[in-house]
């Protein structure tokens, strides 16, 4: 798919002490990574970003971010995929994070996503990677690719796009 997206939140984690999802998406009937189209987004222990992706393998390839986030902070956080170089890029309070990095083996679903927030795996009775904290302005936007570089993040809350998911209100 060359379709581009943006995931963007404001997160605050209180706790680093297990690995924690912002936000899961999936198309097949399972959580299995050798569906090819799963993609998690969180924040490991050590408290940097990370993206993780299908290819088809049940080790899962894994991007992990440099700007580490603390505890009991408000951040905002943003993953951008372009989908006609299929790369991924981070950024952590409009700073470039994990840079244009390729995710060639990637392959985006056509289908209708499950899509989960503050968890892993969305098919299981028991979830992995469940966020400790709070997330707000939460935003899945399909068809748009919204950052390239730095930016200065908006103090306003996130606005509705075309073809986007927003969710206004904190998530516990």
């Amino acid at each position: 798919s060359t379709a581009n997206w943006t995931v963007e939140a404001w997160v605050y984690t209180t706790t680093l002490a297990a690995n924690q999802s912002i936000g899961f998406w999936s198309s097949g009937a399972s959580n299995s990574w050798t569906a090819s189209h799963n993609i998690d987004f969180g924040i490991y222990t050590t408290g940097y970003l990370w993206v993780e992706y299908a290819n088809a393998t049940s080790s899962p390839p894994i991007l992990t971010g440099t700007i580490a986030l603390a505890i009991n902070r408000w951040y905002h956080v943003a993953f951008v995929y372009n989908g006609t170089a299929k790369t991924i890029s981070t950024f952590v309070n409009g700073v470039q994070d994990i840079n244009s990095v390729s995710i060639s083996t990637y392959t985006p679903s056509t289908t209708a996503p499950r899509i989960t927030i503050g968890r892993t795996d969305p098919v299981v009775s028991t979830p992995t990677n469940i966020y400790s904290g709070y997330i707000s302005n939460f935003r899945w936007i399909k068809g748009y690719g919204l950052y390239t570089s730095n930016f200065t993040v908006s103090t306003f809350p996130l606005s509705i796009l075309g073809g986007n998911i927003s969710y206004g209100s904190s998530v516990k």
